[in-house]
């Protein structure tokens, strides 16, 4: 049961991080088409972005919700993997 637990707020946590991704992508359309596409097709630019050139008054909710939700969906299932449901 804790597994299951574990495994539905790592979903959560990694729907979190695809809605920051999709706002991350907005805004790099919206600055120039190239950014956006760099953004879509090199799998690190998105992180770039987001760092250096992401700017707004969103920004810090942004990228919360991208990274936030990325390293807590890997620390939950992290431990959902390692968590023993016999014990």
């Amino acid at each position: 049961m804790v597994v299951l637990i574990l495994y539905i707020l790592g979903l959560l946590c990694l729907v979190a991080a695809l809605i920051g991704g999709v706002m991350i992508l907005i805004a790099a359309f919206q600055e120039d088409t190239t950014q956006g596409i760099l953004c879509l097709l090199i799998p690190a630019y998105i992180w770039y972005y987001a760092i250096a050139r992401l700017r707004g008054e969103k920004r810090n909710l942004i990228l919360a919700l991208y990274f936030g939700g990325l390293i807590l969906a890997m620390g939950l299932f992290v431990i959902a993997a390692n968590t023993n449901p016999g014990a």
